[in-house]
């Protein structure tokens, strides 16, 4: 650990949550002195209890399965001090509301990057990255995000040290749904990100194929750096169906976080429409919301759920909930529901818990678009389930949840196509080919995602036609 502090950290930063992934401090043996360094820069990283922490770890814990030692700057506080992980606070997080860095953050939060303003974060981490490389010098470095920041500080880091750099999207930055803004300024400045990423990071990481698509179409030039690496799941931390409870009635459960516009109205008006119409029996249905709301969802989703609790029973808190506790939720229900849609309507991604419930093996009801990457996965995975979507007609609607209701509540075993393509391990196995082809193009005079320059011109001439294995993805 070395000894450079941007700021103090307060016990609130620290979750007091069980991690959603097992604890660093248990690999911090396993890692020490071997492998070829790399970089990930992960704004979020256990022992914080979001999802958007998980990826990095798989790839933390993994990489040294092929011969790399990740090293990891992150804005998660971490318990104690660890050989390989480096805390970098916010300062602008940190900031009094009304001190300069403070009224600096509140600016920039609300005229130039609305959802990421935490520039300075980025210009700390680089500054670290660079006492870190001087001391062992770095072979390439992975950013991940949201949030955008960690891929700023790689830029900077690049500028400085002129090492291989690979960019990884758990979410896009341009036409995400969940992006949404009304000032020019910041669709401008989105585009210009972007732009300045693909122009500059060696290779350009999705997870979902539906994404790279958009992205080879938008920027041809640089088409040959676009891959894919499916989210998954932990294969040490897999988790199990357990025993339904004695009860006279079955549960439809959500399990995460409502919001933006993936809230479950058309399944709730279905399930009222099917109670009044006597098909549904409400003293043997009942439907519970495990997690939070944000403010917006809140806002629209409480009157509705009052009203519809006077047709049939809804539960809900409004509350974050432990890891574990969410689990065994989880593994108590007997059907599962899933909310991959948005304001957009259109399936772009795929929520993490898609993976956790899928290993769970009770039947899944999906509110998603036809042919999305989650509606593919699920066609896939051995599962039962159905998929719904909220312009379909309302009596296949109906149909289709009545349909759901009446499988049996039996888990089964995922398929062995699902089990090989989401595995973590495996798919840290085609990161560490990513970067070891691209550390061989660094090597060789290579331009363009690890192609030699005469192959980048045989690809843009041939751009129509199917693009090579390496490129295409799993469903």
């Amino acid at each position: 650990m070395i000894s450079i502090n941007f700021g103090v950290v307060s016990p609130e930063e620290t979750s007091e949550a069980p991690s959603k992934v097992s604890s660093p401090q248990m690999l911090r043996s396993s890692h020490a002195g071997s492998g070829r360094p790399v970089l990930v820069l992960a704004y979020l990283f256990p022992p914080e209890n979001v999802v958007g922490a998980a990826r990095p770890f798989r790839f933390f814990r993994y990489l040294p399965e092929f011969g790399f030692r990740p090293r990891v700057i992150t804005a998660s506080a971490q318990p104690c001090a660890l050989l390989d992980i480096e805390h970098v606070a916010n300062r602008a997080e940190q900031a009094a509301r009304w001190s300069l860095i403070g009224m600096v953050n509140q600016v920039t939060r609300r005229f130039i990057t609305y959802y990421d303003p935490f520039l300075l974060w980025a210009r700390d981490a680089a500054q670290v990255a660079s006492v870190l490389h001087a001391q062992e010098p770095f072979q390439a470095i992975i950013s991940t995000s949201p949030p955008v920041v960690t891929h700023m500080a790689a830029m900077l880091i690049q500028r400085r040290l002129h090492i291989p750099w690979i960019a990884d999207f758990r979410d896009p930055l341009l036409n995400n749904p969940f992006n949404t803004t009304s000032m020019p300024v910041h669709r401008w400045l989105d585009k210009r990100i972007e732009a300045a990423i693909f122009r500059h990071a060696d290779a350009v990481i999705s997870v979902t194929d539906v994404v790279a698509d958009g992205w080879r179409l938008r920027y041809q030039c640089h088409a040959p750096k676009v891959r894919v690496i499916w989210n998954g799941y932990d294969p040490a931390d897999q988790v199990k169906p357990l025993p339904i409870p004695p009860r006279d009635y079955r549960l439809l459960a959500h399990i995460g976080t409502f919001y933006g516009g993936r809230i479950p109205f058309c399944v709730l008006e279905s399930l009222r429409r099917l109670v009044v119409a006597e098909h549904v029996d409400p003293r043997r249905l009942r439907v519970k919301f495990v997690g939070c709301f944000d403010q917006g969802a809140w806002a629209v989703s409480r009157p509705l759920f009052e009203e519809i609790n006077r047709v049939f029973r809804i539960e809900y808190q409004n509350v974050h909930v432990p890891r574990a506790e969410a689990i065994r939720e989880m593994g108590e229900a007997d059907y599962l529901l899933l909310a991959d849609n948005n304001t957009a309507n259109i399936g772009y991604t795929v929520p993490a818990k898609v993976f956790e419930y899928v290993q769970m093996g009770r039947p899944i009801l999906a509110i998603t678009t036809t042919d999305s990457p989650v509606d593919r996965i699920l066609q896939q995975s051995g599962i039962p389930y159905a998929s719904v979507q909220p312009d379909l007609d309302v009596s296949e609607f109906d149909r289709r949840v009545l349909a759901f209701l009446q499988l049996p509540n039996s888990p089964v075993q995922p398929s062995s196509w699902f089990r090989e393509t989401f595995d973590g391990r495996k798919q840290t196995g085609k990161l560490a080919g990513i970067l070891n082809s691209t550390l061989q193009g660094a090597r060789c005079g290579m331009t363009e995602g690890g192609l030699g320059r005469a192959e980048k011109t045989n690809f843009e001439r041939h751009r129509s036609r199917t693009a090579p294995n390496e490129h295409q993805s799993y469903p």
